[in-house]
């Protein structure tokens, strides 16, 4: 399975102590050279940069190539920043099984393109239904406390699909 990752996923899963679950659910990521960048960048917290130190070989980088000179068709991805355009790019010219994006802009266009894409909820879920993450309830709240947006009406919604699972409260 090829999974291509935006910055994202990973700042926030290895911020909470969860970036394993990539490796447990996907096996291996693959991120743009742009993306590893990105998570390098000054804002980023320093328990993601120490990660980083000593990243795990399932965790791979790789360049995405720059379109063709005449070709127009991704042009459209110019309106988002580097790492989201890298990692759609990227996610494209491998043929990715899947594109791990939480952006709302990036998601659309790369749906448009046909990409099948996940966000970091979808990860934990998946990961929950598999029964690598026995914390849902706990991973969200602490998601939410790295700086991850989540609506009230998101997380709602994923609690209660998780509590349907676990049967609880039924």
């Amino acid at each position: 399975m090829i999974v291509v990752s935006d910055t994202t996923p990973l700042r926030h899963l290895i911020a909470i102590g969860k970036v394993d679950l990539l490796r447990k659910v996907y096996g291996a990521v693959v991120v743009p050279l742009t993306v590893w960048s990105e998570l390098q960048a000054e804002s980023t917290p320093s328990a993601v940069k120490t990660w980083l130190q000593s990243a795990p070989d399932w965790l791979q980088v790789r360049c995405a190539r720059d379109p063709l000179p005449g070709d127009a068709s991704l042009d459209i991805l110019d309106q988002l920043d580097a790492g989201e355009r890298d990692a759609i790019r990227l996610a494209m010219e491998l043929k990715a099984d899947l594109l791990l994006m939480d952006e709302a802009d990036g998601r659309s266009l790369a749906l448009g393109l046909g990409l099948p894409v996940t966000g970091t909820l979808g990860l934990l879920e998946r990961a929950d239904v598999l029964g690598v993450l026995s914390d849902l309830p706990v991973t969200l709240a602490r998601l939410e406390a790295s700086g991850f947006y989540l609506s009230a009406r998101l997380r709602e919604s994923v609690l209660d699909r998780y509590r349907k699972r676990h049967g609880i409260g039924s």
